[in-house]
């Protein structure tokens, strides 16, 4: 998966092995880019971020239904830059490439054509004698997406600017308003309260 900087994976979220299991997944692979959880996206500096996850394979049967087999991936969306025209943004996000990849029997290495450049991708994270089989895009992803079905649109919400001026004051007050009701009750109202019910166990 390849991501652009408003939108990130979490790679803590895929240390849980039932958690992984339940979105039909074996494990986080490898992760590269940009992997700030809090920062918002107009401070990030890279591109986005690639991930490498490998799916779990569908338990074929006679009666099942490989059709319907799907895997989840969560993403999660970055604070992306206020706008006062509308209050949505669109994402274009490009399509998972889906692939599987195995050992070649024969030779020690495949023939190398001195024109192409290799390793610019994910081909970079396995091993000189693998073989990769793509799986092109579902057409449903061209009718929800672009034309060409290898970016998907995606509409997310964004703060209206004319109110963003808000943000930070109401921020301070609930900030002030929870400091002082913590010092309010280590100094008086809790803190006595509490001293009695020990006075009283004694």
């Amino acid at each position: 998966m390849t991501l652009p900087s408003a939108v990130f994976i979490d790679r803590y979220q895929f240390s849980d092995k039932l958690f992984l299991e339940s979105q039909n997944l074996v494990a986080l692979r490898a992760l590269s880019g940009e992997q700030d959880l809090e920062a918002p996206d107009w401070v990030i500096n890279s591109w986005g971020s690639a991930a490498l996850f490998e799916l779990a394979h569908p338990k074929l049967s006679k009666d099942a239904d490989v059709s319907t087999w799907t895997a989840t991936i969560p993403t999660h969306l970055r604070y992306v830059k206020p706008s006062n025209v509308s209050l949505e943004s669109t994402l274009s996000v490009p399509a998972p490439v889906v692939f599987w990849a195995c050992n070649a029997d024969e030779g020690t290495k495949f023939k190398v054509n001195p024109f192409d450049r290799a390793n610019l991708g994910y081909d970079g994270l396995f091993g000189t004698k693998t073989m990769f089989y793509h799986v092109p895009p579902a057409p449903a992803m061209a009718e929800a997406g672009s034309e060409n079905g290898l970016l998907l649109d995606l509409n997310v919400p964004v703060l209206d600017s004319r109110f963003a001026g808000w943000v930070p004051m109401a921020t301070l007050a609930v900030v002030l308003a929870g400091f002082t009701w913590v010092i309010w009750k280590l100094a008086g109202g809790g803190g006595a309260a509490a001293s009695k019910e020990v006075k009283k166990k004694q």
